[in-house]
């Protein structure tokens, strides 16, 4: 969670990016991946790779709520979800792929 809520502005402060209107959006969805990942691990026996799937949605759906919430979308809310959920599909898979075994590997590193 602490890494989600810095990383957004950390990077905005180094790039410019994410573009201000939707660094509270991002930094949300990343708390979200942080906290529901964290709690599953801790409160249930899911399969890692279920339990990375469902923080990705749950991420995304909150990241939508925030956009929608503050207005963040410009003039067209579809045009903008499909041009902000496109790219992201492609980087979920990734996540949903390699975490998993990342964060295996650190647990199995640190025993």
């Amino acid at each position: 969670m602490m890494v989600g809520l810095a990383a957004p502005l950390t990077n905005y402060l180094i790039t410019g990016y994410p573009q201000p209107l939707i660094l509270l959006p991002m930094t949300v969805e990343l708390i979200i991946y942080g906290f529901i990942t964290g709690w599953i691990r801790e409160h249930s026996s899911l399969n890692i790779f279920l339990n990375v799937g469902i923080a990705l949605i749950a991420g995304r759906v909150i990241f939508i709520l925030s956009v929608l919430m503050i207005g963040a979308f410009g003039e067209s809310f579809t045009g903008y979800l499909i041009a902000a959920m496109s790219p992201g599909i492609v980087g979920g898979l990734g996540q949903l792929v390699f975490l998993p075994f990342i964060a295996l590997y650190l647990l199995k590193a640190k025993s």
